[in-house]
């Protein structure tokens, strides 16, 4: 992870596992003197299991995350924006080259009603802003933009009728630019088309998005290409469902009830054998327990 600040007051930190401290020491490893801040104002840790956590010492005043204020703790994420004091902190990537802006030259075509079942998990939530806690399917293609037409509107003056359109395909979500002016923003980093995975952030002007989706790999993973359409570099965690693999489950079922030793008829069988000896059994007790008493 990199620490930049869009304001020049400090040069970019790569943060790795343990963390910084932010403050006006100098000692620190983020050390900002005369910008008001304690000699330990704050300090943003990497946890493997929990993530980015910051933490905010005691008496520090003025934190802000994406503009709500923090007090002791808060989980951050790439491409999320800390306030300390008039200082502003931008997480971002470790290497803007990591973000891959190489996405199909076209639009996937409209999913089956089957792959939108299994796509329906995938969503891009609001994370700050006006659109904060709702979710926007992307079954089918989304336009984020300020005009009346777009999937996902949003009152920002600055915004374009139509800035951008997410769309799902297969293992990735392409973000692609419809003529804006400035682009999005991607985990930090500035882009106009980018490929999207889970976990990732999205900020366009001043809302801010994440990515859900369950089951779709996540950034960076290994190459992975058991199924045709598997993209390079990244590993596919949820096969899609397909019209074919419907049919074939199908037809595999309807062979299984026409076969005669087929598990359903052996089974059945199985159990008329079992009820009949069952019934013998019963008859001879009742005919020679008499006999038995005496």
């Amino acid at each position: 992870m990199r620490l930049s600040f869009p304001h020049g007051e400090h040069d970019d930190v790569i943060v790795g596992n343990g963390g910084v401290r932010i403050g006006s020491a100098r000692d620190a490893e983020v050390s900002l003197g005369g910008a008001g801040l304690q000699p330990e104002h704050a300090r943003i840790d990497i946890n493997p299991s929990r993530g980015i956590i910051l933490r905010v010492m005691p008496g520090a005043r003025e934190v802000h995350v994406n503009g709500r204020p923090v007090t002791r703790l808060a989980f951050l994420r790439l491409g999320d924006t800390v306030s300390l004091g008039a200082t502003q902190l931008l997480l971002r990537t470790e290497r803007d080259a990591s973000i891959n802006t190489d996405i199909p030259a076209d639009p996937p075509p409209s999913p089956s009603p089957i792959q939108r079942v299994a796509a329906s998990r995938v969503v891009l939530r609001g994370a700050c802003g006006q659109s904060f806690g709702r979710c926007f399917p992307l079954t089918e293609p989304l336009v984020i933009g300020s005009g009346p037409d777009a999937g996902l509107r949003l009152d920002e003056p600055a915004l374009e009728a139509q800035h951008c359109q997410l769309e799902h395909h297969n293992d990735f979500i392409a973000l692609r630019d419809l003529g804006s002016e400035e682009g999005s923003m991607v985990n930090g980093v500035p882009v106009r088309n980018a490929r999207l995975h889970p976990g990732d952030q999205l900020v366009v002007e001043q809302q801010r998005f994440v990515i859900e989706a369950p089951g779709l790999p996540p950034r960076g993973a290994e190459s992975y290409t058991s199924h045709p359409g598997a993209q390079v570099g990244t590993t596919q965690t949820m096969r899609p469902i397909t019209d074919e693999m419907l049919a074939d489950a199908r037809a595999q079922r309807q062979a299984s009830r026409m076969e005669p030793g087929s598990e359903r008829g052996g089974g059945m069988l199985w159990l008329i054998a079992a009820a009949v000896l069952i019934m013998a059994g019963l008859s001879a007790l009742l005919l020679y327990a008499p006999g038995w008493l005496d």
